[in-house]
């Protein structure tokens, strides 16, 4: 039923319009880009917004933490520019965030519509809530005491899906064969377009694998360097070669890809069917050849 009862609560704040005066009526209201999110006590957040209304070129701003702190007015931004403002909330609640921003000349904006915090008692300041320790069975009281978690997301290990947080799930690196707890045997990189893994099966800092999620599989061949050459279509006609260290991809110069028309080659291909043409029809009498008599 609490729990029935926060969410309602959540929904009901978040259709909520502050009714704040702004000192300029007229004036629009910066965008708060940070969705609404769970958090824990004693722990900074960090909110990013942004003015793409504001008529002017510089603005500062401020925000409505929703636990009686305001913030003071930031440094100037760019109105286009993203701006970040930090708070930590010291008391468990659910906490209504809106955003204001002031012009060079002084006017204030309106208040931006609300971001909804939920914020939960972390007693032991470890990153995890009281609630998620004692649902995994770790101490609320002890730092060291953590649910286990190999990459650091605040997932623990027991629910979370892709453990080294690389961008592949565990049961796809467990059947790429590579180390679903390791985060530097996999590469993820854009090709024409499409996201592809580059994947380092035995762990020796070579890419053996190239995958996309739709399907492709295919072995990887390296340069004697070491740096791999990447054939998304499997055919030879266009290979890029990535550098591991630059993180860089380009088309590799000694590609078997040609699209050079062989004129010469195609040239001499017309004069023999031209001249085995020639002799077929002679043969046959569609041509005849008269033969001028010589006196004698």
């Amino acid at each position: 039923m609490l729990i029935v009862g926060s969410m309602l609560l959540v929904v009901s704040l978040s259709s909520i319009h502050c009714s704040v005066s702004s000192d300029e009526d007229d004036a629009s209201s910066p965008c708060i880009l940070t969705k609404s999110f769970n958090g824990v006590t004693n722990k900074d957040y960090t909110l990013v917004l942004y003015s793409p209304h504001s008529k002017e070129d510089k603005v500062q701003y401020r925000l409505d933490w929703g636990d009686n702190g305001l913030s003071n007015w930031s440094f100037m931004y760019n109105a286009d520019e993203h701006a970040s403002l930090t708070h930590r909330w010291v008391k468990p609640g659910v906490y209504a965030v809106y955003a204001q921003y002031r012009t060079m000349d002084g006017k204030i904006s309106a208040w931006s519509n609300p971001v909804i915090i939920v914020i939960d008692s972390d007693m032991d300041m470890d990153g995890w809530s009281d609630k998620e320790e004692i649902f995994y069975g770790t101490s609320i009281n002890n730092d060291k005491s953590c649910p286990p978690d190999n990459d650091g997301d605040y997932v623990s290990d027991l629910l979370d899906k892709d453990d080294d947080n690389d961008g592949l799930e565990d049961h796809l690196e467990s059947a790429l064969g590579s180390d679903p707890w390791n985060k530097g045997d996999v590469w993820g990189i854009l090709i024409d377009g499409s996201f592809y893994y580059l994947v380092d099966v035995d762990e020796d800092g070579l890419i053996d694998i190239l995958y996309n999620p739709v399907g492709v599989i295919r072995p990887v061949e390296r340069m004697q360097d070491g740096s791999p050459l990447i054939d998304v279509k499997g055919d030879g006609r266009v290979v890029y070669i990535y550098d591991m260290t630059k993180d860089e991809l380009r088309v590799y110069k000694n590609s078997t890809d040609n699209n050079s028309v062989p004129w010469l080659w195609v040239i001499l291909l017309i004069i023999v069917v031209v001249v085995i043409l020639l002799y077929v029809l002679v043969k046959t009498g569609f041509i005849y050849i008269y033969e001028e008599e010589v006196e004698s």
